[in-house]
């Protein structure tokens, strides 16, 4: 796609408006919490002689992963309170672990928090044939038949820790919405029918499954990648909440999903005042959040322009070139789970052969009896399975690095080039993203792979540290099922619950967004007022516009990033480079 434009492309209109800075009215209260601060040397010397170019990001969103433990009585009465004819199952077969698991769904789709163990973690339930979930599409096929007269299907949860946090939250006054999955049928992507499915007796507050979220209001839903934690980790998390051991047995666990409204970034104190209310709000008497290795925050940077054809490219491939420069040193600032290394496999090695000496062969000139009855060896206990389980997947846990969910945009880049030296290849990163007649497209094609490994320029893979497939969506005007949307989306952080640090994140990414808009604006090189260079080529000319020093670029130190690079004040710089020596040294053994 080289060499063409979007505005050339026979683009058809967006089917989805997005409205940049519609918010929940619950985001507008004030606060006394100040914005982080400005340095006074703002963008220092490099981007004293910048033009500036009206703001092009506007608008936010966080997407918060976690588990939320519950009662069994709570459970019960939510059961209940919404007509759920369905009986609470704590303990299965081998066959029923699996299934539950998905390992013989119709749409399996692995994830390694299902694929590392072989018990599921959280309860089921047993219902009818008519149960309401069951009967329009389980997520991703799980379930399993069980034969009895009344009650037929054993699923996981869907809607009923949705309700149980939804219930939390109204109780003190803080609205929300459910939607189960957000996403079509699997099995029926293109079946209108089942594009939006009520849930019986609620409004539209309450859904089985919906496509389209306008983000307008805080949403809980599904993800089929979080799971919950171990019976041994909720135990330890209960016990320290305060719970007694003999209360811990009628606790439960779910993955969760908790979506803000979309905030504007002029009104980050409103936004984050909302964003503390409803996590410092998610844990009651009957209910607890917990971290998890397998959940992540995800945080949305929205851009404005009217037209697909109006898509600042030149501030995206910016925007590519500090993160993909930069990337190792961002994530270093966070845990091993969201790291993206790929680790390295060996198949394991045959068995040694035994070493017997004489003293150990008595029984070696023994007549061998062929026909003597063979005793099988005994069957693990129950409490023996859990043992092996919990000890593989703690081993798995303690080096995950979140890839297929947190994968590395500079390392699939680098995989392209044809360069080792490192300042070589520092150039042809260089050309490689800075195109003068360069497309979204050329752009997230060096980014992202192809979710179809046969189709090149086809939709692509989504979990990445840096995902702009929002904006090839855009661009196409199409997309399988999600809004269309101009964001980008930041897959970096890890499962955090904790407001401030939220605080700390979001500014992070709003300085480097528009760090990425003052380069696309400036016209002159760094850190003097010569103009460009008409003579050299396009990439060499932007380039030009940082540091071009041995050891000065890319940055090596968070402290210099955030304060000389992109103006934040010292205490930020203090804070980034403080979660950078905590998490530096937090990378797998094997990788």
């Amino acid at each position: 796609m080289s060499g063409t434009t979007v505005k050339n492309g026979n683009l058809a209109p967006t089917s989805t408006k997005y409205t940049a800075g519609k918010r929940s009215p619950s985001a507008g209260r004030s606060s006394k919490q100040p914005e982080p601060k400005k340095s006074k040397q703002t963008a220092t010397n490099d981007s004293k002689h910048t033009l500036r170019a009206p703001v092009h990001a506007t608008t936010f969103g966080i997407e918060f992963e976690f588990t939320v433990a519950f009662k069994q009585d709570l459970l019960e009465s939510t059961l209940a309170r919404h007509n759920l004819n369905a009986d609470i199952i704590k303990h299965f077969t081998d066959n029923e672990h699996r299934n539950l698991l998905g390992e013989f769904a119709q749409h399996y789709e692995g994830n390694p928090s299902h694929n590392c163990r072989f018990r599921y973690p959280s309860w089921a339930l047993h219902v009818p044939q008519e149960d309401i979930v069951s009967m329009n599409g389980l997520h991703h096929g799980n379930f399993i038949t069980k034969m009895t007269q009344e009650k037929q299907w054993m699923r996981r949860y869907v809607m009923e820790p949705l309700l149980m946090v939804k219930e939390n939250l109204q109780q003190k006054k803080l609205p929300c919405n459910v939607v189960g999955w957000v996403e079509p049928d699997p099995a029926n992507p293109s079946d209108p029918k089942l594009a939006e499915i009520p849930f019986p007796g609620e409004d539209e507050a309450i859904m089985i499954r919906k496509s389209i979220v306008d983000y307008t209001d805080w949403t809980l839903t599904n993800d089929h990648t979080l799971v919950g934690p171990l019976r041994s980790q909720l135990r330890e998390h209960l016990e320290k909440e305060g719970v007694s051991k003999k209360e811990v047995d009628s606790w439960d666990s779910s993955g969760v999903e908790l979506v803000s409204p979309v905030f504007e970034l002029e009104k980050k104190t409103e936004a984050f005042e909302s964003v503390g209310k409803y996590l410092d709000s998610l844990s009651g008497k009957d209910t607890s959040i917990m971290e998890s290795v397998w959940a992540s925050t995800h945080v949305h940077i929205g851009l404005v322009f009217e037209n697909p054809e109006d898509m600042p490219m030149l501030l995206l491939q910016h925007l590519a070139y500090i993160l993909v420069l930069h990337e190792d040193l961002l994530t270093k600032c966070h845990p091993r789970s969201r790291s993206g290394v790929e680790l390295q496999t060996s198949s394991p090695s045959e068995a040694p052969l035994k070493d017997y000496d004489d003293a150990e062969d008595e029984d070696e000139d023994e007549e061998f009896d062929p026909d003597a009855p063979v005793e099988p060896p005994p069957s693990p206990s129950e409490q023996e399975k859990e043992q092996e389980n919990e000890a593989k997947v703690l081993a798995f846990e303690a080096e995950y690095t979140g890839v297929g969910n947190v994968d590395s945009n500079a390392r699939y880049l680098r995989q392209h080039l044809t360069r080792q030296n490192p300042r070589h290849q520092l150039r042809e990163i260089r050309d490689q993203i800075f195109q003068e007649q360069g497309t979204i497209f050329d752009l997230v094609e060096l980014l992202q792979r192809p979710t179809d490994a046969s189709d090149r320029h086809g939709n692509r893979h989504r979990g990445y540290m840096y995902n702009f497939a929002n904006l090839w969506a855009l661009a196409k005007g199409e997309t399988p099922w999600k809004p269309i949307k101009p964001t980008i989306e930041f897959r970096q952080h890890a499962c955090t619950l904790d407001s401030e640090v939220v605080r700390h994140w979001v500014p992070l990414l709003e300085a480097i967004v528009n760090t990425a808009e003052r380069k696309a604006a400036q016209t002159t090189q760094f850190n003097n007022s010569t103009p460009l260079d008409a003579t050299r080529t396009f990439a060499e000319r932007e380039a030009s516009k940082y540091p071009t020093a041995s050891g000065t670029w890319p940055y090596e130190t968070m402290q210099s990033f955030c304060v000389r690079f992109l103006g934040l004040d010292d205490e930020e710089g203090d804070y980034w480079q403080g979660r950078f020596e905590t998490y530096k040294d937090d990378r797998p053994v094997k990788a």
